[in-house]
């Protein structure tokens, strides 16, 4: 089945929302639904996706993070597979067909991703000229790549906002890794990232490290908890054997 819901967290998204949503529209496999997660906005992010025609579906929340979008998008899909994108990135036409193409063959629990390019917001053509990022690719281990069955994503729990507001997709892929499932990297460029001033390639930021370290620090603790727990059940002291 192509049986798929697209997942796009929204905050103050206004001057690049109906891009993003033309993009998931013009998907050589229809999205059987697209969920608008508006994050508090304050601009016209709404008014905006609410213009596209289309199977776009809004919800709006209290601002959370990208992490909390993203999970109240996730839990509202009803779909087989969900696919994620940020709110200023873009698909190429193909992208979502080939990812299920993968996902409907494999075997074992799978996540697919895709290589992304970084292209200058033309509305900050000059303050990009000569920025590192603009044409670079990368493998994309970031939520505009994303494609799995909703099952999957849904049993990972939670992105997390409170402390990891930059660190989420990190986080959260490290717990879908640690769970087993399968984390496929195509070798396609298949999605293409926005850079402008607000972005997070466009420069340092120490709240954003702080994301990225409080998240790594979680996996640390996670594995230590999980070794601990093995070395007692190997030793024979189990909660019964106390």
């Amino acid at each position: 089945m192509n049986d798929y819901s697209v997942v796009i967290p929204a905050y103050n998204a206004a001057k690049s929302i109906s891009d993003t949503l033309q993009t998931v529209l013009s998907q050589t496999i229809a999205a059987k639904e697209i969920i608008v997660v508006d994050d508090g906005s304050t601009d016209d992010t709404v008014i905006l996706a609410r213009q596209v025609s289309g199977p776009v579906r809004i919800l709006q929340q209290e601002n959370t993070g990208p992490g909390g979008a993203t999970t109240a998008g996730i839990k509202a899909v009803k779909s087989q597979f969900v696919a994620t994108l940020d709110s200023d990135d873009l698909w190429s036409p193909g992208k979502v067909e080939r990812q299920l193409a993968i996902l409907q063959k494999a075997s074992d629990k799978t996540a697919v991703f895709c290589k992304i390019v970084s292209f200058a917001d033309p509305a900050f053509a000059d303050q990009l000229d000569g920025h590192p990022e603009i044409g670079q690719v990368k493998d994309g281990w970031i939520r505009s790549t994303m494609c799995m069955p909703t099952d999957i994503a849904l049993g990972n729990g939670p992105l997390l906002d409170a402390a990891l507001k930059f660190g989420d997709m990190v986080d959260w892929l490290a717990r879908l890794k640690e769970g087993g499932t399968n984390l496929t990297m195509m070798p396609d460029i298949l999605a293409h990232r926005r850079v402008h001033p607000s972005s997070l390639s466009f420069h340092r930021d120490v709240s954003r490290d702080r994301g990225y370290l409080e998240a790594a620090r979680q996996a640390i603790l996670r594995k230590r908890a999980l070794l601990k727990a093995q070395g007692e059940q190997g030793s024979g002291m189990g909660p019964g054997n106390k």
